[in-house]
């Protein structure tokens, strides 16, 4: 009993699935949404969030840069105190590490936009 009550579960999710699946392809949800102007902007769906991304990243890596200044002046300022230059080094250490991470996010990001909306050209 409990091994039919078990396989009829996974029959009716996998049934649930392909129903969705067969759904999803009969909508089209790319050329005429991506063509679409976004109502401030003017620009098209992915004109407009590749620009929100552009602005987000550089917010984040300026925010980056400052934390790397802080560090500098830590560096600067520490006259060589054991607990001083930990600090110092880890502040640079990790803000050049958020410098990376913001760069390779925005990389992956746009490819995956310019992916998705050049396949549909």
């Amino acid at each position: 009993m409990r091994n039919l009550v078990k396989n009829s579960l996974y029959a009716s999710a996998w049934v649930a699935l392909v129903g969705l699946n067969s759904a999803n392809a009969a909508i089209n949800f790319w050329k005429e949404k991506v063509d679409a102007k976004v109502q401030w902007t003017g620009a098209t769906a992915d004109v407009a969030i590749q620009n929100l991304l552009d602005w987000l990243m550089g917010f984040l890596a300026l925010a980056a840069f400052l934390y790397l200044v802080w560090g500098g002046f830590q560096f600067l300022t520490a006259a060589w105190d054991e607990e001083k230059v930990k600090k110092w080094k880890t502040i640079i250490i990790q803000s050049l590490l958020g410098i990376f991470v913001i760069w390779i996010s925005w990389a992956v990001v746009s490819w995956l936009i310019a992916g998705l909306t050049a396949s549909q050209a």
